[in-house]
């Protein structure tokens, strides 16, 4: 047998409220905990003759030994003599952080427990912000417990169960093989359930088929017919199945993640039940493809991943939407007077068209992310109170217009494949703006730059601009099209926006590094150019370390021409490595050449650029 996690004293006993201690009780105690109270003493003592041994400077030897020998026939300091008494006063149990204060108390039964609120302060505070939690997880206690075994783990937990009076918090995590029987699990949620008033339940049970990927398979565990309590605040299920109706009238909050249900309208019953419900989440459920929810008055979060049909309805008080849908077809997302929403998160199929007309219908909205289909080619976003906007468009190819309309937007985010052809921006008080671009199968060449330099014009000051998997002209067909100053010499372009971070991955093999880094470095001044240099990218940095350094002042090709290159305006670099930062005329040439290698290249690197615009 392994030895086992102490489970202390579980006997039962007297709840928590009115308990105090008498005389009596008091003196039992210190007759039971006598050498507790010894070991203290000792170690107060003990740090009491290292603090006198401060004054070790104006003592001999042997005053020094007679002061171990009787401390108190010393003369002290003042300052001393009340360090010691405020080391005999001292707690060192009290000054525990509190996670660890009650993880004490949870072995102690609930009569010795509530006995510690005369203790101190400390202790009576931690009492009060205490509650029972009984977390089950196999994985964490094998590996506590290296020499236990299942048996071990089901014994611990059955005696524990037993024995504890007192579990406010239930959370069970278990992988259980196909031929196991499943009855002591059965055992255990029905324990925890009839005998504690349990206000947290969660419950991630899955049996596992099959060994090694990708031949392991899941199933679900089927949860008992139980009765849930009257106390329970909060029930998550995770891979579990429902095989009867859950009837949970005074649950605030609910999470349903890889639940399998027979019937949708089991998990609609339970909806409809929690007349108190806060907040729900469901997310993958297999059988449930329809979500309704009518007059909940205190309904805060609804949050749905993989349910087609959602209909919320008379829900004043709801703050937060998220809404994600891969099922096949268009989304059927209503909501129905809820007026006080505030955030919303949609990820499905749904056209330009209809996220305008859903988003219009909440007045107060505050923060919008949209994750949008490859269907969008058009969007209109226009909110009065919108603060926060974030569009992912990584799975749109065609998005040719894009207009927002919001005067009181703070923070920008921009992530996908394509440059709107066609953008508008109505804001004033713009404070964050990141955008991140990835040309898919591209090539970067004139005109996907100035494509770049009038979107970036939109704004005042970008915070980060953020470019993935680079492709450089380097194709017979393309070559033509690099980047050139002299063929933008017709062109009517805006001046560079400012821009704090250019940051830079996995940029392809090519031959036309110039062309990449002057067209770069032409669509906008960055202060800091940030690479994540890999193997691939390590050509890409020396190639740029080289440009920078043997720049021109003021080179002949763009003199003549209103559109002045970057090196007319660059003054100066620093390079950033390994945590060092090296300034430019510390710096050879050939630093980061094969020949020279004087400088390691590390996996982030950074160019510190100085930029001055005097013309």
């Amino acid at each position: 047998m392994a030895n086992l996690p102490n489970d202390g004293n579980l006997s039962s006993d007297n709840d928590r409220e009115g308990v105090a201690l008498s005389r009596a009780e008091w003196e039992n105690f210190q007759r039971e905990n006598q050498q507790t109270l010894r070991d203290m003493q000792t170690t107060i003592t003990r740090l009491t003759l290292e603090v006198t041994q401060i004054r070790g400077d104006d003592r001999n030897h042997d005053g020094q030994r007679a002061h171990r020998e009787g401390f108190l026939n010393q003369p002290i300091h003042r300052e001393e003599l009340a360090l010691i008494r405020s080391l005999q006063n001292m707690d060192r149990i009290s000054e525990l952080p509190q996670p660890i204060l009650h993880h004490i108390l949870f072995f102690m039964s609930a009569k010795d427990a509530a006995r510690t609120i005369v203790l101190s302060k400390s202790w009576s505070i931690t009492w009060s912000t205490f509650k029972n939690d009984f977390t089950v997880n196999e994985e964490v206690f094998l590996k506590r417990v290296p020499s236990a075994k299942r048996e071990d783990f089901k014994n611990w937990v059955g005696k524990t169960l037993s024995k504890k009076n007192k579990i406010e918090i239930f959370n069970l995590s278990l992988n259980l093989s196909n031929d196991e029987d499943t009855s002591y699990v059965d055992k255990w949620i029905e324990l925890v359930t009839t005998n504690h008033n349990i206000e947290v339940l969660v419950l991630d049970i899955a049996i596992i088929t099959g060994h090694g990927y990708p031949f392991r398979i899941f199933k679900e565990y089927t949860l008992p017919d139980i009765t849930i309590a009257k106390s329970i605040d909060f029930l998550g299920l995770k891979n579990c199945r429902l095989r009867w109706p859950l009837l949970c009238y005074f649950i605030k909050e609910l999470s349903l993640t890889s639940v399998s249900v027979c019937h949708n309208q089991i998990v609609q019953n339970l909806l409809s039940s929690c007349i108190l419900l806060q907040s729900f989440n469901i997310k993958d459920c297999k059988g449930v493809d329809k979500v309704r929810v009518f007059n909940h008055l205190n309904l805060k979060v609804a949050k749905t991943k993989g349910v087609f049909e959602v209909e919320i309805k008379a829900a004043p008080n709801l703050e937060k939407l998220e809404y994600t849908n891969y099922c096949v077809g268009l989304p059927n997302l209503k909501v129905i007077d809820c007026n006080n929403l505030k955030e919303l998160s949609l990820e499905s199929g749904m056209s330009g068209q209809v996220i305008q007309q859903l988003v219009s219908k909440f007045p107060l909205l505050e923060t919008l992310k949209l994750k949008l289909s490859s269907v969008v080619k058009r969007l209109k976003i226009s909110s009065i109170q919108l603060k926060h906007l974030t569009l992912l468009a990584t799975r749109c190819e065609i998005l040719d217009e894009l207009e927002i309309d919001s005067p009181n937007l703070c923070s920008y985010e921009y992530s996908g494949m394509v440059i709107p052809s066609l953008f508008s921006i109505n804001t004033s008080g713009l404070q964050y703006v990141a955008i991140t671009l990835k040309p898919h199968r591209m090539d970067i060449y004139n005109q996907w730059l100035i494509q770049l330099r009038k979107y970036l014009a939109n704004f005042k000051q970008i915070d980060c601009l953020e470019l993935l998997d680079l492709n450089p002209p380097n194709k017979s067909s393309t070559i033509q099209k690099a980047f050139s100053h002299v063929k933008l010499r017709d062109e009517s372009i805006p001046p560079p926006t400012k821009l704090k971070q250019l940051v830079v991955r996995n940029v392809q093999p090519s031959p036309k590094y110039t062309a990449l880094i002057d067209g770069l470095l032409w669509s906008s001044y960055p202060e800091i150019v940030s690479i994540h240099s890999y193997d691939q990218e390590k050509e890409f940095v020396k190639f740029l370390f080289k440009k920078l350094k043997g720049r021109k002042e003021k080179p002949s090709w763009c003199s003549g021409s209103h559109i002045k290159c970057w090196q007319h305006y660059l003054k100066g670099f620093k390079f950033e490595s390994s945590g060092q930062t090296f300034d430019e005329q510390s710096l050879h040439h050939n630093t980061l050449s094969e020949s020279a290698p004087t400088l390691e290249i590390s996996n982030n690197v950074k160019f510190i650029l100085k930029w001055e615009f005097t013309e």
